[in-house]
């Protein structure tokens, strides 16, 4: 598949050495997904009006993505060591503050800096890094 096609946790799957997502065991997923975490935050960190509405719907998309992980991740019992249904908990609540901001910049029709869009991208972001944190200390 052409790296155009791919998403963001694909792409950054094989940017750091781990290849194709979809063959990587359940363990290297979550490791991919903590990694993707990272490559979302530094996105979002840019000057909020130069963000393509395409790029904020693929975050949003690969959020969801993640969920669906995360609950395989917890359902199976893989991922022991931290409490699962508190990273999750925090990945809905950047799902929701993205979503927020997606239904903002259609609204508007360009991402411009109103408190409407701004202040969910940035809520959104923000529990992208609590997460990381949360993350990083399990």
């Amino acid at each position: 598949m052409p790296s155009s096609q791919l998403n963001l946790i694909e792409r950054t799957s094989i940017k750091c050495g781990y290849g194709d997502f979809h063959k990587l065991t359940p363990v290297q997923q979550f490791v991919v997904y903590k990694l993707t975490l990272e490559e979302m935050f530094d996105i979002l960190g840019k000057n909020p009006v130069t963000l393509p509405l395409k790029q904020l719907q693929e975050i949003n998309q690969d959020l969801l993505n993640m969920e669906t992980g995360f609950y395989v991740l917890h359902n199976n019992s893989v991922i022991t060591e931290l409490k699962m249904n508190v990273a999750i908990k925090i990945l809905v609540g950047a799902e929701s503050h993205m979503q927020t901001a997606i239904s903002a910049y259609r609204k508007k029709g360009t991402a411009e800096a109103t408190e409407a869009f701004f202040m969910p991208l940035r809520l959104s972001r923000g529990k992208i890094n609590e997460l990381i944190q949360f993350l990083r200390v399990k």
